[in-house]
């Protein structure tokens, strides 16, 4: 009798329309506050790796400013540059990076890499600490036309 009449209550329960709406609402409100809380993640870490991809594009390009002539003035003169057009949001976290250069025939050829971690508001919540992001600009100098320093290849990527 007691399972008839647990079987008869389910059988109530699943076949009852009303407050259908409420519990789909409950139902779908939970997949879609993850995807939209991953959308807002990715545009956030995009947000920030376009920012510091901007930074590191200039800091290439100043390096070949004409007032430095030593290695050491044109590094310093690079991470001013990267750090002063990097806007600080409170996204980047873990920041390292530098200039590194050679010559190529006649050619003066700097890179500039970056290294940074964006922290995510949806992150904290599945266990991840962040976004591992890696910033490259390549930039070269030509002696023999004596352009202007020209970016060859930039580059960002996250994982």
């Amino acid at each position: 009798m007691a399972i008839l009449r647990a079987f008869l209550t389910l059988r109530a329960f699943l076949t009852c329309r009303r407050g259908n709406v409420a519990m789909t609402t409950a139902l779908v409100l939970v997949p879609l506050m993850a995807a939209i809380g991953g959308a807002v993640d990715y545009s956030r870490t995009y947000s920030a790796i376009q920012n510091a991809q901007a930074a590191a594009d200039s800091a290439v390009l100043a390096a070949f400013d004409g007032d430095k002539k030593r290695w050491k003035d044109r590094k310093a003169y690079a991470q001013q540059v990267f750090l002063t057009n990097l806007r600080k949001n409170g996204r980047l976290k873990d920041l390292s990076g530098g200039l590194s250069g050679r010559m190529v025939g006649n050619k003066a050829v700097m890179v500039y890499e970056a290294k940074a971690r964006v922290n995510n508001l949806f992150s904290g919540v599945n266990g991840r600490s962040g976004q591992d992001v890696k910033i490259r600009a390549q930039a070269e100098y030509d002696y023999d036309t004596n352009g202007p320093a020209r970016l060859v290849s930039n580059d960002s990527r996250f994982k």
